[in-house]
This record gives structure tokens, C-alpha cells and sequence, in this order.
């Protein structure tokens, strides 16, 4: 079911193209093991500790290397769908940018872990 939500996110794109999703779309896509998604948390390591969405992988956006490291991590992972967060939303389609123009098909949470909290997501520290 969400390969062919994803399919009609994506459309014939093939690589390298950015959705922005709400918290429910973003859950579908995480939560389906056909989808290959990876999550990154793009924020800050300092923010990331303070509690994020469990199983992300804390790439910071605004590091140097980021794309390579981001890279790596989706790579390592099998990734077939990047799926980014930050704070608000602002750093995470900075990130799906950059990603995207790395090939990666990008997923962004519209409104981030904000967004994702007052929605009634859930978000770990471990």
C-alpha cells in the first residue's frame, strides 16, 4: 500500500525528487517495510539527545560533510527513501535538497518534530 503511495508521491521520478508529507503520511512511509525508508533527524546532536523520533539517524544539516555523511548513512542502511526531520521543517528541506540533488527520493515532515509532538507523536531519548 505505501509503495503505491509512494508511487503517487513520487510519480515516474525515478531519483532525486522532495514531498513534504503531515505526520500521518510521514507514519505510513516509516512504517512500511517495503518503503526502505531511512530516517534522518538533521538537527544538532545537542538536539538530538534532547529526544527525537526513534530509529532516526542524527545527520546534522548544517555540519560540514553533510551530504556525504548523509549519504553513507542512507547507503549503509538501503535506503530507498530518505525520510528528514528538524526542529520546524526550515533545516530539514535544506537537507532534502541537497539529498535529492544526490539522487535520494526525499520525504520531509511538514511542520518537524514540532509538528510531530503536538499531533500527539511520540519521541524517545534513547
Amino acid at each position: 500500500m505505501v509503495m503505491s503511495l509512494l508511487g503517487g508521491i513520487f510519480g515516474s521520478c525515478s531519483t532525486g525528487s522532495v514531498v513534504t508529507v503531515d505526520n500521518a503520511g510521514f507514519q505510513k512511509i516509516l512504517t512500511d517495510k517495503d518503503a526502505a525508508a531511512v530516517l534522518l533527524d538533521v538537527r544538532t546532536a545537542e538536539e538530538f539527545v534532547g529526544g527525537h523520533l526513534r530509529g532516526a539517524v542524527n545527520v546534522d544539516v548544517l555540519a560540514d560533510g553533510f551530504t556525504a555523511k548523509a549519504t553513507e548513512a542512507l547507503r549503509e542502511r538501503g535506503a530507498k527513501v530518505a525520510c528528514v526531520y528538524c526542529r520546524s521543517g526550515r533545516r530539514s528541506l535544506d537537507a532534502a535538497a541537497k539529498l535529492s540533488k544526490a539522487g535520494f527520493k526525499v520525504v520531509n515532515l511538514d511542520n518537524g518534530i514540532i509538528g510531530w509532538q503536538s499531533g500527539g507523536g511520540y519521541i524517545t531519548k534513547d
